[in-house]
């Protein structure tokens, strides 16, 4: 009884787990490469719409200072504010960048010696994944596993998000006039701190 008990543990039941919910993993793999063909694309219209946003609203307020220009009590969230029409310009130059990869390519450049990813070196450290793979390599064959890329994808998942949370949180402090400013420079600090953990580069070499 007790060999027999003995002998019907599998060798390896990790393995055996995983491999019966790898089609969860290949599942995600998947969407995730179906939605980074995309991610450049989506980024450009982003900036586009937040560019355009940023115009209107000096165009906004310009119009509301040159017909109350001679009045002193015009309150401070009509005053002419020109950082609206400088966000403007610089996220449609980023727009635009991003669509024919030079921002892309310079990000690469500027951000790469930033020390980050330490989520990603730790996986590292404990032997789990391949360093190579897990730093940008886009080619797929030098994943061991599909949880291997897997966990690549989830991590430029994170990178993505957190680029765009930092984008957005730049925006609302420069454009708008904020009660809750605080909360948004929370939000930028804390997604800079995930930025730290997940990579500032992970996901850029997918927009190319």
């Amino acid at each position: 009884m007790a060999s027999f008990f003995f002998l019907s543990i599998p060798d390896d039941p990790i393995g055996d787990v995983l491999g019966s919910v790898s089609w969860i993993f290949e599942w995600f793999n998947g969407i995730s490469s179906v939605f980074f063909s995309a991610v450049k694309y989506i980024l450009f219209l982003l900036l586009i719409i937040m560019s355009l946003l940023a115009f209107l609203k000096f165009k906004k307020n310009y119009a509301i200072f040159k017909l109350n220009v001679n009045n002193k009590s015009l309150e401070e969230k009509y005053m002419m504010k020109n950082k609206q029409l400088i966000i403007g310009i610089v996220y449609l130059v980023i727009a635009f960048g991003i669509l024919l990869n030079y921002v892309t390519y310079f990000m690469l450049i500027v951000l790469e010696p930033i020390p980050d990813r330490f989520a990603l070196e730790y996986l590292n450290y404990v032997g789990v994944f391949n360093p190579w793979a897990l730093h940008g390599i886009i080619d797929t064959g030098s994943f061991a596993s599909p949880m291997e890329m897997t966990v690549f994808y989830a991590f430029t998942f994170a990178s993505f998000i957190c680029f765009v949370e930092i984008l957005v949180s730049i925006w609302l402090i420069i454009t708008e006039n904020i009660i809750h400013i605080k909360k948004v420079f929370i939000n930028l600090f804390a997604w800079i701190f995930i930025g730290f953990l997940v990579g500032f580069t992970t996901f850029l070499p997918l927009l190319l």
